[in-house]
């Protein structure tokens, strides 16, 4: 699909009922005309319906793997004309409405007139903008734009609708009449209500910069996207356009498309099956030899790396000369005994767990959250390119050892030779203790000539785990499932065991190669004690939510709605206002083990310094899939919140509680009956 028609889509779904900034997928019922050939879709039923008909924003924790190079080749070449494609030309306001009704005069087939008549009430705004977005999502764009037009006819004054048809216009090349509506808008002063956070100016710069690159006004259309993509993430076409923009003024145009690629603003990182002894693939080169390589969303723009902890190893003695080398070998080839059982334990330990991999429903298989983020720290060391970047570091420290090591090792055994032949010369009857000390210098010197490098290669392997432990402590306080947090510990704790014992041989091979035969061993200390760390917690008293009060049309609803999650799960939650900051709610929560929960009571909203404080009381009912009802009883909670626009972030800081339900007196629980049953 080229990308006008994507265009089409962003500018109704951004504006329309349940929409979105993006594409929207199919799923609208269908009927054919025919007389005409056209295929419509039924009017929607419900707002809940409409919203089905689209996927969800693409968020920074998308997990998708994406073909770049195929992607830019087919977007560019089903775009090669967009730029200049229209012809400036003089117009005005009333004149591009006048257009927008010719236009639908002319595409408005029976099947069009039919579905009309089914929309609920005459005249109806917002079903005829739920219609528009179900025909665009379709693929119907004259179908859609006739709609737009039924909009204004019943609603000439309002703001969205004009929005709307704004950007159908660019779409389907009238790209003059397009800037004249948004022209009017601004003489109005008009402010559109699009969903998702997404603010009126953040969509009405988007559609004129679009109409501008129409009209091969570049320098313009650039400053208007631009302004865009540096605002609104979500708003990736925005950066696309500025790529086919790079593309056409022989710039380069990479930046800008991967910025589109997802819709969570993130840069782009090779996810895994690549050579670590090459660079980071290009992911815009097409290379036979490295076909596998992935490229996905960097890691690091999802996580919240407060909840993580940068990883330590215990330190690890160096030998200073020979006679501390021979003790030290003896200790180290214990110590790595002794992990080599600790590692194999771990692993079992982590093994026997088994928690759910998946969830079968009697449509599909789905992974669990838990399984997705173990399988995330197994690929992190791929997933994430500063890990990479401290991967490959290791990689070349032990190459530059390899080449240095057989050299240090013959300087070494070349002087304690000479030193032994001059032994003999000037004591024939040399014991193994004054060989010893003849060889010691030799290996003294080998011990500071290689000591360097072995701690090069510590340092290195230390930084790794540091930044690692970091990465995947923190993904831990994103699993609340017992089970799976535990399994996740037994790995970075398998890793943590992993690392100390690279550290181990290596500094063993230090000593070894200052470990002198027929010498007494010295003293030393040995490697400090290996400590587990612990990883973030999923923690249910923190919160972020969206609330709504309108359909985004003027359509106000006679409720507020909000949705809220946590790492645990998630609540949909009404609530009707009666006073000031008085409101009734209903709430209903379900959590990640098939849990639920319903909370209904009055509700006190208040702010104090900036801040947002609720305090809700009533009766709470609490149960599971299989089990039903478990509790009910009285309830009161308190949280803190924090808002920008619709979007609030909350913090639970009360939450008191009494049950109802008599303590059992030993033998089975007490089994309430599920609700709808008798």
């Amino acid at each position: 699909m080229d990308f006008a028609a994507m265009n089409m889509r962003l500018c109704l779904a951004v504006v329309l009922v349940g929409g979105f900034a993006g594409l929207a997928s199919g799923g609208a019922l269908k009927a054919e005309d025919a007389a005409s050939g056209t295929t419509v879709a039924t009017p929607p039923t419900s707002e809940a319906e409409i919203a089905a008909q689209v996927e969800r924003v693409r968020t920074a924790g998308d997990f998708r793997n994406v073909e770049v190079a195929e992607e830019w080749e087919d977007f560019e070449s089903e775009n090669e004309n967009l730029i200049g494609s229209v012809p400036r030309k003089a117009t005005n306001f009333e004149k591009a409405i006048a257009k927008a009704k010719a236009l639908s005069g002319a595409v408005d087939p029976k099947a069009v007139k039919a579905a009309r008549a089914k929309v609920p009430e005459a005249d109806d705004v917002a079903a005829y903008r739920g219609l528009a977005l179900r025909e665009a999502a379709a693929g119907n764009p004259d179908a859609a734009f006739c709609y737009l037009v039924y909009a204004h006819e019943a609603d000439p004054k309002n703001a969205d609708v004009l929005s709307d048809l704004a950007g159908a216009l660019a779409m389907l090349g009238y790209a003059n009449e397009a800037l004249a509506i948004l022209d009017e808008l601004a003489k109005r002063g008009a402010v559109i209500t699009p969903p998702m956070g997404l603010s009126s100016e953040d969509v009405l710069e988007y559609t004129r910069g679009y109409a501008l690159l129409r009209l091969g006004e570049q320098a313009e259309a650039r400053k208007k996207l631009e302004t865009v993509r540096d605002r609104q993430p979500l708003l990736s076409e925005a950066p696309k356009l500025l790529s086919l923009l790079d593309a056409h003024e022989d710039k380069d145009p990479r930046k800008n498309f991967l910025l589109g690629v997802w819709r969570g603003r993130a840069k782009v990182a090779v996810a895994a099956d690549v050579d670590a002894k090459k660079p980071e693939p290009d992911a815009f080169t097409e290379d036979e030899e490295r076909e596998n390589d992935i490229v996905a969303i960097d890691v690091r723009s999802w996580l919240d790396l407060g909840k993580g902890k940068v990883g330590v190893l215990p330190n690890v003695p160096y030998a200073a000369n020979a006679k501390q080398a021979n003790g030290l070998v003896k200790k180290f080839e214990e110590l790595d005994e002794s992990e080599e059982k600790n590692h194999t334990a771990i692993l079992q330990k982590r093994n026997a767990i088994k928690p759910r991999k998946y969830v079968h429903t009697d449509t599909s298989l789905d992974e669990t959250w838990g399984y997705r983020m173990e399988t995330l720290v197994r690929a992190m060391d791929y997933r994430d390119p500063k890990l990479r970047a401290l991967n490959q570091r290791m990689f070349d420290v032990d190459r530059e050892i390899k080449k240095a090591w057989d050299a240090i090792k013959k300087e070494r055994d070349d002087r304690a030779d000479a030193a032994i032949k001059a032994l003999y010369k000037s004591n024939p009857n040399a014991g193994p203790r004054e060989i010893g000390e003849a060889m010691r210098p030799a290996y003294d010197a080998a011990l500071g000539q290689s000591r360097g490098l072995i701690q090069k290669l510590d340092k290195a392997v230390r930084d790794r785990f540091a930044e690692w432990h970091l990465l995947v402590t923190a993904l831990g306080g994103e699993v609340g499932d017992a089970k799976w947090r535990e399994y996740i510990r037994g790995s970075i704790e398998a890793e943590r065991t992993a690392a100390f014992l690279m550290v181990i041989h290596r500094v063993d091979r230090h000593a070894r190669m200052g470990a002198v035969p027929f010498l007494e061993m010295e003293p030393t200390s040995g490697p400090g004690s290996k400590e587990e760390q612990g990883m973030g917690n999923c923690d249910g008293n923190q919160s972020v939510g969206i609330s709504v009060n309108s359909l985004g049309a003027g359509e106000v609803l006679p409720f507020d709605l909000g949705v809220e999650a946590t790492c645990e799960g998630l609540s949909l939650e009404a609530g009707v206002s009666v006073l000031p900051g008085l409101q009734i709610s209903g709430e209903i929560g379900v959590d990640k083990k098939g849990g639920y929960s319903v909370f209904v009571g009055p509700k006190i909203d208040a702010t104090v310094k900036g801040t947002g404080v609720a305090i809700k009381q009533g009766f709470t009912v609490s149960g599971s899939r299989g089990k039903g009802v478990t509790d009910f009883g009285a309830k009161i909670e308190t949280k803190a919140s924090v808002s920008v626009g619709a979007v609030s972030r909350s913090t639970k800081i009360g939450d008191q509680s009494m049950s109802f339900l008599p303590a059992p007196r030993g033998g089975p629980p007490v089994d309430l009956v599920p609700i709808g049953t008798k």
